[in-house]
This record gives structure tokens, C-alpha cells and sequence, in this order.
């Protein structure tokens, strides 16, 4: 069982299966964060594009907030975090400030038959990169 747990959401219903799994995992004192990381756009600043980035960060709070019932309804302590930044290096520095003891991750099934392909994914890195043990939901 783990007491903090980040669950790095895309705006997928996919996304479902890693939560359900992060609540099977927690603590009955822990919490679970649900992340969405809005990456920005290189050499361009979020306040030279705010109306854009505001309907993003709109967009994936509404998503994380529908995720959540699903802790809120099973009496699991949840919060959801819209940041910006580079994906893989910002849900790393997240789970490093909240003290993570888990990252579960959606991710996807390697074809062995092609086992070149498919390793430089965001779950992939975040398996390999982070600091807490990781769980790649598949």
C-alpha cells in the first residue's frame, strides 16, 4: 500500500483503468494527485498565448474533476494539478515535490516482434527515470 500517489493523466477515458489501480493502492489515510502537464509550445510564453492555455488548463480540470468522483465516490482522499512544462520532466519534478511513493502510469503493450519500437514513450521514461517505483497500467 502507498501513502502519496501520481497518477499522470492524459485527456483519454484510458486513463481510467490507472486510477481505478491507484485506488486499490492507497492507504486508507493516503491521497492520490491526478496530474495533467499542458506542455507549452518552445520559445513561445504562456502569456503571449493566454486564451489558448486558459482553455486547456479549462479543459483538463474538468476532465480531472470527472476522474476524481470516482475516488470521492470509493472515500479515497484525492486532489488534481493542471501545471505546464515539458511532460516527462515535469510529472518527474512533481513527484519529487509531493513525495510521491508511487507513479501509476498508463501505458501500452511492446510488440516483441518489433522490440525497436514503442520505448521512447512518456511512460516508458517515467519508468526509467523516476526516483519512486512506477507502475506502467497496460
Amino acid at each position: 500500500m502507498f501513502e502519496r500517489i501520481i497518477v499522470p493523466a492524459d485527456l483519454t477515458e484510458r486513463n481510467r483503468e490507472a486510477v481505478a489501480m491507484a485506488r486499490g493502492l492507497v492507504t486508507p489515510n493516503g491521497s492520490i494527485c491526478l496530474l495533467h502537464v499542458i506542455e507549452t509550445i518552445p520559445g513561445v510564453s504562456v502569456d503571449e498565448e493566454k486564451t489558448f492555455y486558459e482553455k486547456l488548463e479549462h479543459k483538463a480540470s474538468s476532465f480531472l474533476a470527472d476522474l476524481g468522483n470516482v475516488l470521492t465516490n470509493a472515500g479515497v482522499d484525492w486532489n488534481a494539478e493542471v501545471v505546464y512544462g515539458s511532460r516527462a520532466r515535469t510529472i518527474l519534478d512533481e513527484a519529487k515535490k509531493l513525495d510521491a511513493d508511487l507513479i501509476v502510469v498508463r501505458s501500452h503493450r511492446v510488440d516483441t516482434e518489433r522490440s525497436d519500437h514503442g520505448f521512447g514513450t512518456l511512460s516508458y521514461q517515467i519508468g526509467i527515470l523516476a526516483e519512486c517505483p512506477v507502475l506502467l497500467v497496460k
